[in-house]
């Protein structure tokens, strides 16, 4: 083991790599010390790319001796409980190690499958969080899913029901990995199979086990809901009024200006934008009185909450330009009645997420110029312990990637109410531009409303009819609107479409 780590020794290692791999191999089928599985976990995060020819065979080997130390150790035994953690880690650090060779996923994926059902058990859940890790490399590298990866799907959902409630913000991943890559075979199971589960986990940590468990263990649950609603915009109607029900059922529980509250109400903001009518219609189901309260009770955190995020901001401002969007005779007064309400709010949102995309930009800029510096330094010092320069384990920063892709910003370090913002979160809604929306948005409410115009400043008074914004206030909201109506034809021209719009 000492002798791999030894960078001096790289050369000589590479030359007998092959029959080093093979004499580990039966070193841990003979002798299964963990110091021989640490010796591989060391070869593979050192030489990464250059294992690729032995993944598979590490694999087999490696989940034949969890699978052993497993059934074998006896109660309370924490020797063999550490060695199968050991166990784990190498098999995350060869799954790390051939990333960008995704067809190894598939030919990994059968060896590992006895392993992710073993450990999705509730005597085996010590090793649960690992799993999942394992999984979500799967599920996110694969080139596709396959029904095997499916069927570990109604295994997570038992588990969560039974004993795992409180693992959503590590489940997160690889759920969502299931939604966004594999849409069509998700939503293709009979009677949205797939869709009840992934519905069934949420609810069972936001409402059945709302008291057992503190707000930041639930992210993970409220981003499922999320994930359903943007990856599959108007093919989940029949869902939507259970979606909607479990948000708001734990909105009444959750803490004013928490970080759960505001991941709650953007499910109020994603179901708006998923179809606005429809979640207007779910809401006055219940109650006259919901949807006024429910809607007044989302603009008043918008206008008021101060740890609105750029994905947070974003969706709120898709969920605004829905509303707007809405004839008159299908809005609620809550809403037809406090047009100049929304395009106001609107416009400061996206003022807001325009500021904070700025100071991330330079956040970015910063940072990359401290690591240069640290790049320099480190050839200028020479070789440094990981340990004291801060370097972030090679496992950790995937695992980061991979959270943020679900846009679930999941670290096990972070604060209560704080949510972790060096991770770019990455969604379905990347690809809808706000701006163009929240434009669109007011297009069309002033069309309906002649009488918006005067009262945004856009245009003279009319009827008595005045401005109830501040010239300043009228000049910005004109700019954003001039840059939206250009922007949205200038994408209409790079998709060969025609447009004649012009700004208010």
């Amino acid at each position: 083991n000492q002798f791999v780590e030894a960078d001096c020794a790289d050369e000589a290692v590479l030359a007998v790599l092959p029959q080093l791999v093979r004499a580990l191999f039966g070193l841990i089928e003979d002798i299964g010390n963990d110091e021989v599985v640490q010796t591989l976990d060391n070869l593979i995060e050192k030489f990464g790319e250059r294992m690729a020819p032995y993944a598979l065979e590490i694999v087999q080997a490696l989940v034949q001796h969890f699978l052993r130390l497993f059934e074998e150790q006896e109660e309370d035994d924490d020797d063999s409980a550490l060695a199968a953690m050991g166990v784990m880690q190498a098999v995350a650090t060869m799954m790390q190690a051939v990333h960008t060779k995704p067809e190894m996923y598939g030919s990994m994926e059968g060896a590992l499958m006895p392993l992710l059902r073993r450990t999705m058990q509730a005597d085996a859940s010590d090793f649960f969080e690992d799993a999942l890790e394992v999984l979500a490399y799967l599920t996110f590298y694969s080139p596709t899913l396959s029904e095997s990866l499916f069927g570990l799907l109604p295994l997570l959902h038992d588990a969560v029901q039974a004993w795992a409630w409180e693992y959503s913000n590590n489940i997160i991943t690889p759920v969502d990995n299931f939604i966004s890559r594999a849409t069509d075979r998700f939503l293709a199971a009979q009677d949205g199979y797939y869709v009840q589960l992934v519905t069934r986990m949420a609810h069972c940590v936001l409402v059945t086990h709302v008291d057992s468990m503190p707000d930041y263990e639930a992210y993970g649950a409220v981003k499922m809901l999320e994930s359903l609603l943007y990856n599959c915009r108007n093919r989940i109607d029949a869902h939507v009024p259970e979606l909607l029900s479990i948000a708001l059922t734990r909105l009444h529980k959750a803490r004013p200006n928490s970080a759960l509250r505001t991941l709650l109400f953007n499910i109020v903001s994603g179901s708006l934008f998923y179809n606005a009518q429809l979640t207007l219609q779910i809401l006055s189901s219940q109650d006259a009185s919901v949807v006024s309260s429910t809607l007044f009770s989302w603009i008043s955190h918008l206008n008021t909450s101060s740890k609105l995020r750029p994905p947070d901001l974003k969706v709120s401002i898709l969920g605004i330009a829905a509303l707007l969007e809405l004839p008159l005779v299908l809005a609620p007064s809550v809403a037809s009645h406090h047009q100049l309400l929304l395009v106001r709010g609107g416009a400061k949102l996206l003022s807001q997420l325009a500021a904070a995309r700025h100071k991330q930009q330079e956040q970015e800029a910063q940072q990359a110029a401290a690591d240069d510096v640290e790049e320099e330094d480190d050839d200028d010092d020479g070789e440094l312990d990981d340990e004291d320069d801060g370097v972030e384990d090679k496992s950790e920063t995937m695992m980061r990637l991979l959270s943020s892709r679900a846009g679930s910003e999941l670290c096990p370090k972070f604060d209560e109410d704080e949510f972790d913002d060096e991770a770019p979160a990455s969604s379905a809604l990347d690809s809808v531009d706000e701006l163009i929306a929240f434009t669109n948005g007011c297009h069309v409410a002033m069309q309906e409303s002649p009488q918006l115009l005067p009262m945004l400043g856009l245009a003279p008074p009319q009827e008595g009819v005045g401005s109830q914004l501040s010239a300043e206030e009228a000049a910005a909201l004109h700019q954003m609107l001039s840059a939206g109506v250009a922007k949205g034809k200038a994408a209409a021209l790079s998709l060969g479409v025609s447009v004649d719009v012009a700004p208010p």
